[in-house]
């Protein structure tokens, strides 16, 4: 346009008696109508304002080429590359995508990532974990604490944890005494509070590799045929308290994990649980801080029931991605 009337863009921005003299039918194409150009002439017609977008530059972390170079913790800027039902990935620049989970893609609930960030959107990330061996890197664009997860959420860097289950006893438990290899399992599962192992330490450091070498745990199966008990305790790098600690779960439980997370701050027992689809409970009135750092969580759960409505759900966002 500018051109046309042999002037420069910066005339045709501050002069109105120029922009009506653009005739807009001869601009006209296959993908410009004119409702678009009428839009860039109202555009021209608004004094010492230039309609073109501002070039921004970007670059990404120094120092940051590849994954060995990453460490948990650090903030680095990161450009949105694919979206998907459950969460976003983002290239920090070490040719190797990482992933922002749905629950860590804002501070409140996001029922769908398109809602928080598109394609090709600059974002800072924080990055939350880093397994070199499976080429996984884990990342938050939270602006609050960090949270990370154990089927229930703490919000503080963990330095151990040690969980103990109080399960309802399984099939697996014999009703009567019987021959068995273990011992223990080998006990009649109506008499007994019977120690066992636990599958969940394990299970919990496949999905956070972070926390390898920092927990273990064991169960104990007692005779009930209700919900179970998950007690957690754990020691923290950051001086706490036990308000604090609840309303963090609290907030998880509202919000992010709303639905697979709950807390419950009424006096309930293990039958009132029966049935409960939620993974976790936390059980706010047992909450506990021991010399400020040192913090111990009852979680309640349904492990059927519960694990039945997880693997409803993958089934379904399994469903969806075959979809798209």
């Amino acid at each position: 346009m500018a051109k046309d009337l042999d002037c420069s863009v910066a005339d045709l921005i501050s002069n109105s008696a120029l922009c009506e003299k653009i005739k807009l039918e001869d601009y006209v194409t296959d993908t410009v109508g004119l409702p678009t150009l009428m839009d860039i002439k109202a555009e021209l017609s608004k004094p010492g304002r230039d309609p073109r977008k501002q070039f921004e530059l970007f670059s990404f972390a120094e120092g940051i080429n590849a994954i060995g170079d990453l460490e948990v913790g650090m903030e680095l800027p990161g450009i949105v590359t694919n979206i998907t039902a459950f969460g976003a990935f983002v290239d920090v620049g070490i040719h190797q995508d990482g992933l922002v989970h749905i629950s860590q893609l804002s501070d409140s609930f996001v029922k769908n990532p398109l809602d928080i960030v598109k394609v090709h959107q600059k974002v800072i990330v924080t990055v939350l974990s880093v397994d070199i061996a499976r080429k996984r890197i884990s990342m938050s664009m939270k602006k609050g604490d960090i949270l990370i997860n154990e089927a229930f959420i703490i919000t503080f860097s963990s330095i151990f944890q040690n969980l103990s289950r109080t399960r309802y006893c399984p099939n697996t438990q014999t009703i009567i005494d019987a021959p068995h290899k273990d011992l223990r399992r080998a006990r009649s599962c109506g008499s007994s509070l019977i120690p066992t192992t636990t599958g969940s330490a394990t299970a919990i450091t496949e999905i956070f590799p972070e926390l390898k070498g920092r927990l273990n745990g064991h169960a104990v199966r007692v005779p009930l045929t209700n919900a179970s008990l998950t007690d957690c305790v754990f020691e923290v790098e950051q001086v706490t308290t036990v308000d604090e600690v609840n309303r963090l779960l609290k907030d998880a439980a509202d919000n992010e994990l709303n639905g697979i997370l709950g807390f419950e701050q009424r006096p309930l027992v293990s039958i009132d649980y029966k049935g409960d689809p939620r993974s976790s409970i936390i059980d706010a009135l047992s909450t506990m801080v021991v010399n400020n750092t040192q913090v111990k969580i009852y979680a309640w759960y349904d492990n059927e029931w519960g694990y039945a409505n997880r693997t409803v759900e993958l089934v379904r966002l399994v469903g969806r991605q075959d979809m798209e």
